[in-house]
């Protein structure tokens, strides 16, 4: 590990080079897609493609280097950068993404640990789209998508440095009283948060998505909306034990004006499968 950067400049370097890979899963769906292009409809694209957190993450990368430089629209969903750009040239740009299972295929355990993290951003994405839907917010697929993307820096980790990812892992793992905060400096010498938020606006990426993804603007209730979604999927993980669960479930009254048994009813059954490797 004393070959990786130490600073959030050096990680930002590493991860806005990075080839960002995808689920074999993904890169086969996209090849069926491709086969019969003529009968398949944007919105299905977009749909593989939001299953995918690495693939849309690069997707997005994807838009911000190549719209043209007299476009002045913000693309900040995946339907919209589908019909932007074509389905012909967004399914080129995401099929020749890696296989991360090919990547990480001698480092069992990384993989794993980047499944589980690829799960509980979809679990996030889901959260808050439910809760965005209850606001009656009127960005409810980019709010979805900023809860998707909200711990992309810890899957570019998993990628790009596992070694990283997996000292951070065992750390916790052997002291529940430690911080991620703090364990992420002392191994990264950074904090993922702030690594994020830099590759966000070296990728380009909207301004409202980087702006839901940063928790310095807590008072937005689109933000609060993100991170409340991304905090329960984190402390639902493992089941519905957890000791933060009750608070999270507390703030998530607060913000959708409900009742603590009604954001029970809401959340708990909404579990996904982890994905196959």
């Amino acid at each position: 590990m004393s070959a990786l950067p130490h600073s959030t400049t050096g990680w930002v370097w590493l991860f806005a080079r990075a080839n960002v890979p995808a689920r074999r899963l993904s890169l086969t769906g996209l090849a069926a897609l491709r086969e019969r292009i003529e009968d398949v409809s944007p919105r299905r694209l977009a749909a593989l493609v939001l299953r995918d957190p690495l693939l849309t993450a690069r997707l997005f990368a994807y838009a911000a280097a190549h719209r043209g430089p007299n476009y002045v629209g913000n693309l900040t969903t995946v339907d919209g950068m589908v019909l932007t750009f074509g389905m012909t040239k967004v399914i080129e740009a995401l099929a020749g993404a890696p296989s991360l299972e090919s990547r990480l295929a001698r480092k069992p355990e990384a993989l794993e640990g980047l499944f589980e993290v690829l799960l509980r951003a979809r679990q996030a994405a889901r959260y808050a789209a439910e809760f965005a839907g209850h606001r009656q917010d009127r960005e409810i697929e980019e709010i979805a998508v900023a809860g998707l993307l909200s711990d992309l820096a810890e899957m570019l980790l998993w990628c790009e440095a596992p070694e990283a990812a997996l000292e951070i892992r065992r750390r916790l793992h052997n002291d529940h009283r430690l911080r991620s905060h703090a364990v992420q400096q002392e191994v990264l010498g950074t904090a993922l948060h702030d690594v994020q938020l830099a590759v966000a606006q070296a990728w380009r990426l909207p301004g409202l998505l980087v702006t839901m993804m940063d928790s310095h603007h807590a008072e937005n209730p689109r933000v609060r909306n993100v991170a409340l979604a991304v905090n329960l999927a984190r402390h639902s993980a493992n089941g519905w034990d957890n000791p933060a669960l009750p608070d999270d479930f507390t703030a998530i009254g607060a913000l959708l004006h409900l009742d603590e048994t009604r954001v029970r009813q809401m959340v708990e059954p909404r579990q996904l499968h982890a994905p196959a490797a």
